[in-house]
């Protein structure tokens, strides 16, 4: 690379010369590969962006980019972290479901007691809270908690795992939640 402003034709050998450690950096920071891996393509989208508007010098390109990883991940901490007040405030001013046919009030029972067992990771409870109880879609999940929509499916699939004993205890299945969730 030439010294000055990064042109476009950098990026390819600034990705490969700092693709390791940025991911292990964002690793140490989430102690979880795959979002680490969500954030690093957040933060080589954007750096493609602020090359493209001239924002890159070639000098400082590694402390650019790991300043951005950095921000990147304060960022969604902080979404994450203001989500969770927001569902908790939610929850405490939501109306009851009594006028829901009774399935619904009891998978969704089933699904809230899932969230707040301590059974799943805090990122799955919130895939849990927002595809279940909130009945958002996927992709719309994968931009609130700035995470990938395979990531998405992944904690759908270990949630759905954990709910099965849940509904056999309560005398229901999957397949009349997904009768609910389609309704």
């Amino acid at each position: 690379m030439k010294q000055g402003l990064l042109d476009v034709r950098d990026l390819e050998s600034l990705y490969q010369a700092h693709k390791a450690e940025v991911l292990r950096y964002l690793t140490s920071l989430t102690h979880d590969l795959d979002d680490a891996h969500d954030l690093f393509q957040a933060v080589f989208m954007r750096l493609i962006k602020h090359v493209e508007a001239g924002k890159v010098r070639s000098e400082t390109a590694r402390a650019y980019i790991f300043r951005m990883a950095h921000n990147l991940f304060v960022d969604a901490y902080r979404r994450r972290k203001s989500e969770n007040r927001a569902f908790e405030h939610h929850a405490e001013v939501a109306p009851a479901f009594s006028e829901l046919e009774s399935p619904r009030i009891d998978i969704q029972e089933a699904f809230l007691a899932l969230a707040e067992s301590g059974e799943l990771t805090d990122r799955q409870a919130d895939v849990l809270r927002l595809r279940f109880l909130s009945m958002q879609e996927v992709e719309d999940i994968a931009r609130t908690l700035d995470m990938g929509t395979h990531t998405v499916y992944r904690e759908i699939r270990a949630i759905l795992a954990a709910a099965h004993s849940r509904f056999i205890g309560l005398g229901l299945s999957l397949d009349d939640f997904q009768e609910v969730r389609d309704s």
